[in-house]
């Protein structure tokens, strides 16, 4: 497995999420963006993976490590992330649909937020594993980058950021 399959999945186990809703988006409607848009967006959000990885450093021995971790929690992990994926695009097409059923739709978030409650407990000792993996530099590291993420949510939701 290569080191960024390994830091996608650190990385996504402490907050992936957040940060990916936190990037800016073009002004243009959603639905009027075009595919070279959205590609060069993903491809953003990608080199910042990269250069995280970069900083964090990752030795062999961590790598193997982590690919262990992973191995070790993907049976149990997997399902239901992928669980999560799906219940996230039924309410996306519920939401979309020429006639939006409003129970429906609370219905639908509602289990998105179990599932996803569910993953949060579940991936808890990946998550202690994998911060036993990390050395305090690493963490520190790691912590800048969801702090960094953060300030982006709320320079989003404030409106400073625009693009």
């Amino acid at each position: 497995m290569s080191k960024r399959s390994v830091m996608v999945v650190v990385v996504g186990m402490l907050g992936m999420g957040t940060w990916l809703m936190a990037q800016p988006m073009p002004k243009a409607n959603p639905t009027e963006r075009t595919p070279g848009q959205f590609f060069q967006r993903f491809g953003q959000r990608l080199d910042r993976l990269k250069q995280l990885k970069e900083q964090l450093g990752i030795t062999a021995e961590q790598k193997t490590s982590l690919q262990q971790i992973r191995e070790k929690y993907s049976t149990t992990l997997r399902p239901m992330i992928e669980k999560r994926i799906e219940e996230q695009r039924a309410l996306r097409e519920l939401a979309r649909a020429d006639k939006p059923d409003e129970a429906s739709i609370r219905q639908a978030a509602e289990q998105i937020g179990k599932t996803m409650g569910d993953l949060a407990v579940a991936s808890l000792p990946m998550i202690a594993e994998i911060k036993a993996v990390l050395t305090p530099q690493q963490m520190d590291t790691l912590e800048q980058f969801r702090t960094e993420r953060e300030s982006r949510v709320d320079q989003f939701l404030s409106g400073e950021l625009t693009d």
